[in-house]
């Protein structure tokens, strides 16, 4: 077996971790949801990762990992992938899995391969979920792309998200509407 091999079945194997439930969402499935990615018929789906998602998420991980240890180094209080999670209505809860919590704020680790000096669209539901489930302010660490850190002269560009009462009550009709889909879905399938 080669490493790739092992690397591309370390990624795809089948977990439980994010096992599927319905009235049960992660804080990332609302743009999924959104855009069409994740839909009622394709929701207990685990689809194959691809060689370009490995790609980006190995090297999310190695930076986070790095940070991660750096801050340990440095006794900088912090802590590490929490998870909570908000009950919206009953019977429907979201999860949030933070990369690092720090006393006062939140920070999500991104590693993209193209600069961002602003939030995307894609992670701002993200963002709102966890600032309601944490009460925490959310900040963006997006690592500045290697060729592009002695232009900046730093390695993070931090970026602040506004909570949005909006974007809050759209999130929670959004996944009170799709689960209801689900649950009737499934129990015509039945």
């Amino acid at each position: 077996m080669t490493i790739n091999n092992i690397i591309f079945n370390y990624f795809n194997k089948k977990s439980d971790q994010h096992k599927r439930k319905i009235g049960k969402f992660w804080a990332t499935d609302v743009y999924k949801i959104k855009s069409g990615q994740l839909t009622v018929e394709n929701f207990f789906d685990q689809p194959e990762v691809s060689w370009s998602d490995i790609g980006n998420i190995f090297t999310g991980l190695a930076y986070e990992r790095e940070l991660m240890y750096i801050l340990n180094q440095t006794d900088t209080p912090h802590k590490s992938h929490r998870k909570k999670s908000i009950v919206i209505s009953r019977g429907i809860v979201i999860v949030s899995n933070l990369d690092i919590m720090f006393p006062g704020a939140i920070a999500e680790i991104k590693a993209p391969t193209k600069l961002k000096t602003e939030i995307p669209e894609w992670y701002k539901d993200q963002a709102e979920i966890y600032h309601r489930t944490w009460k925490k302010d959310v900040y963006f660490y997006f690592f500045v792309p290697r060729s592009l850190t002695g232009v900046y002269n730093k390695l993070i560009i931090e970026k602040k998200y506004k909570p949005s009462d909006v974007r809050w009550n759209n999130i929670k009709t959004l996944l009170i509407d799709f689960n209801k889909q689900l649950k009737l879905y499934y129990d015509q399938k039945d």
